[in-house]
């Protein structure tokens, strides 16, 4: 027989995660002129993002982005990200990521609804609130949608208990 003999206590130490949560806007080209039906030309995606740092200058999270505008009804997708966010003076940063995900739509220009969507931009931050514009490129690479554009962002932290 076997038993625990030592009974000391340990104490563990706990980080706190600066967790935020990341909105943002991105005004999409429709592929018009590849498609024989009739199409608005833009289409608006909605995203929300959280965001959870690995290190002070590197993060992951998992996120979605919806159709808000346009008539791609019902589009929506879900993914996970990884990004770069560096302090380049004061408060202004550098802040790159790529979003990998997949979904659905409404219609076959999305088709099996892979997205890769890389942005790249600045951020402007304040008491850990920040907003930003990034060029990016939504790839929706299993269907036709394939747009550079430029993204409006705004980052709030995350809700504490």
């Amino acid at each position: 027989m076997y038993s625990q003999t030592d009974n000391t206590t340990k104490k563990f130490t706990f980080k706190k995660l600066n967790n935020a949560i990341r909105l943002n806007y991105t005004l999409v080209d429709m592929p018009s002129d590849k498609v024989t039906y009739d199409l608005e030309s833009k289409m608006s995606l909605i995203g929300l993002n959280y965001n959870i740092p690995i290190t002070n200058w590197l993060y992951t999270g998992a996120g979605m982005h919806t159709a808000i505008t346009g008539d791609q009804g019902g589009l929506f997708t879900l993914g996970v990200h990884l990004g770069i966010n560096k302090k380049l003076y004061e408060n202004l940063y550098f802040d790159a990521n790529i979003h990998f995900g997949g979904g659905g739509g409404y219609r076959s220009l999305v088709n099996g609804g892979g997205i890769l969507y890389p942005n790249i931009g600045l951020q402007y931050k304040k008491n850990n609130y920040s907003f930003g514009v990034q060029y990016g490129q939504v790839n929706f690479f299993t269907g036709i949608i394939k747009n550079d554009n430029i993204c409006l962002l705004y980052t709030s932290p995350s809700p504490r208990d």
